[in-house]
């Protein structure tokens, strides 16, 4: 996939933003930002009814803003790429409710979780809002409520754990073997997944 910059002009600086993602509050923010290398912890927003990127700090009540002025391109793009990551999770939610979507199940190695289970648009786009996780934790749930299976996940990491312990007693004979990206992976639909724990 390719990684996603924007550029804001700052005097006679560029000022580089990257890795873009819709955070908890529906607002696109940056993970990184060339003026700020070094602290991960950093949150860059685009606040665009103000036409600036706030920058903040989880130690830090104060709030910094950087000005959009003389940088349309960069605001215009911004918001693009907020309605497209939007889109994205219409569309996760639309296949996760009809049971479309491909789970896909890759080994890894750790004992306290055998195996790692995502989807398809997870594994693309997982990265550009946490909504994908939680996403997938409120469908499984939902499915799992319907068909009156008692199994209930209270975080992403007990559905990991919980469904990792489930498929090494039970095996993978009714998922498809296929390669991703070289590595061996098992796919099926979400639909079809869920039965297998009725």
């Amino acid at each position: 996939m390719t990684v996603k910059t924007f550029t804001m002009k700052a005097k006679e600086n560029e000022i580089v933003f990257g890795r873009p993602y819709l955070n908890d509050q529906k607002e696109l923010a940056f993970k990184d930002c060339s003026a700020f290398n070094g602290y991960p912890s950093m949150e860059f927003v685009l606040c665009e009814d103000i036409q600036k990127i706030e920058l903040r700090h989880p130690d830090s009540k104060k709030k910094v803003f950087l000005l959009l002025k003389g940088n349309e391109r960069l605001l215009i793009e911004a918001i693009e790429e907020k309605e497209a990551i939007k889109e994205l999770l219409r569309q996760f939610t639309k296949n996760m409710s009809n049971g479309t979507e491909k789970i896909i199940v890759k080994l890894a190695g750790i004992k306290q979780y055998p195996y790692y289970f995502t989807t398809q648009m997870m594994q693309e786009h997982s990265e550009r809002s946490c909504k994908f996780s939680a996403g997938f934790l409120y469908f499984m749930n939902l499915r799992l409520k319907e068909a009156n299976i008692d199994m209930e996940f209270e975080t992403f990491d007990a559905l990991q754990e919980r469904l990792g312990e489930y498929f090494r007693t039970v095996g993978f004979e009714k998922f498809k073997p296929e390669q991703i990206d070289g590595e061996k992976v098992y796919s099926l639909s979400f639909g079809e997944f869920v039965q297998l724990l009725v």
